[in-house]
């Protein structure tokens, strides 16, 4: 997944990912990640953030780096990210 110039996004094998339209005005692009995991590089600069990673327990938003998330089941079926 390509955002412009201003991210890249890998999804892993297995991974259940869905694209989101934020809700803010000028907000960054949202991705809802469900199962498995995306690794992401984001370019930095400018003054709002440019990507969420929205998981069933946490929401990662950046405005610029590198970095990965995953979502685990735990040996109760309870998600973790």
């Amino acid at each position: 997944i390509v955002g412009g110039a201003s991210f890249e996004v890998t999804v892993r094998s297995g991974s259940r990912v869905e694209l989101a339209r934020s809700l803010a005005t000028n907000g960054p692009e949202e991705l809802v990640l469900t199962r498995g995991a995306v690794d992401c590089s984001v370019v930095p600069g400018g003054g709002r953030p440019k990507l969420a990673v929205v998981t069933p327990d946490a929401c990662v938003v950046v405005k610029g780096t590198v970095f990965s998330v995953e979502v685990a089941k735990d040996g109760d079926g309870t998600s973790r990210t």
